[in-house]
């Protein structure tokens, strides 16, 4: 599934803070508080790796937008910790990697 892409929008959570005026999400308040745990993160970027991994390419990279909601209501620890370990799965194995 992921092998032949290079871009990856990460959903991350659903919760919000925010009013932005073009967002399509009118129902924001029912995902408070609704974040992503480290074990469904770690499960989802070790699968996105497999792929890479496996796939035929020569140049292996991928661009992951994180997103939500709003990600920065991730506290900078939480965050942290999710951002170190994606570094340095892909890192590991050799997989070029941007995060916005």
């Amino acid at each position: 599934m992921f092998r032949f892409t290079n871009l990856i929008i990460f959903e991350v959570t659903r919760d919000c803070n925010l009013n932005c005026v073009y967002c399509l999400q009118t129902d924001k308040y029912k995902f408070k508080g609704e974040r992503i745990d480290f074990y469904k993160f770690k499960k989802i970027i070790d699968h996105v790796i497999l792929q890479l991994f496996i796939s035929p390419r020569e140049n292996k990279y991928v661009n992951i937008i994180i997103h939500g909601g709003e990600a920065n209501l991730f506290d900078d620890k939480q965050l942290y910790i999710f951002l170190e370990y994606m570094t340095n799965q892909f890192a590991k194995y050799g997989i070029k990697l941007t995060i916005g």
